[in-house]
């Protein structure tokens, strides 16, 4: 986002290829982690001089709060034991059985702008777009395979080219978190 930081790494050696891992770093906007957080670096000449003490760096996450105030007090929270509905039956492991009959309530699928964020931090929408094909199909044409959410989380993380022959073939996703992949899937799925 056009800021700039100061990385400190000790024991670098001159005219060696050294591998910089920059996990944590975020935008300023939406905390977008780096497109490419690894970088190399080789160092050909040592300046002379005194090391920098880590007395002059500044080391404030931040991530953390801005102001300098106090915390807030907090309220203790009271924690009630859960209600059990009368006639649901209980199996082993402690989850209950639907009975025919019951209303069930379903989480609401997210919407485009809700997982927009997610398709470009993951570099999802270089090659897939909602509506039309790209270098891959396009989600509508994954909803109407009509794959579980589960299904399409395990696509992301091990390709199947043999389900697209028509298309490139997709590199494996293994970095996206599983819940940022659920909430894709779900949306793919919401297409249909």
């Amino acid at each position: 986002d056009g800021l700039k930081a100061r990385i400190i790494v000790d024991d670098l050696r001159k005219y060696y290829i050294h591998q910089l891992t920059l996990d944590g770093v975020r935008g300023q906007e939406g905390s977008y982690s780096l497109v490419h957080p690894i970088a190399y670096y080789t160092l050909n000449n040592i300046p002379t001089g005194e090391k920098l003490s880590i007395s002059e760096v500044s080391t404030t996450n931040s991530a953390g709060p801005r102001s300098a105030t106090a915390p807030a007090k907090t309220e203790p929270v009271k924690i009630t034991p859960a209600k059990t509905v009368k006639g649901a039956k209980v199996t082993e492991g402690g989850k209950p059985k639907l009975i025919e009959g019951q209303t069930v309530t379903m989480a609401k699928a997210p919407t485009y702008d809700e997982v927009k964020g997610l398709l470009t931090k993951h570099t999802c929408l270089a090659c897939h777009q909602t509506n039309k094909r790209q270098v891959g199909p396009a989600y509508v044409d994954v909803a109407k395979r009509k794959y579980t959410n589960d299904q399409i989380v395990d696509l992301i993380y091990n390709p199947k080219p043999e389900h697209w022959p028509d298309y490139t073939q997709m590199a494996a996703m293994p970095q996206v978190p599983k819940a940022d992949a659920l909430k894709i899937a779900a949306w793919i799925n919401s297409l249909k």
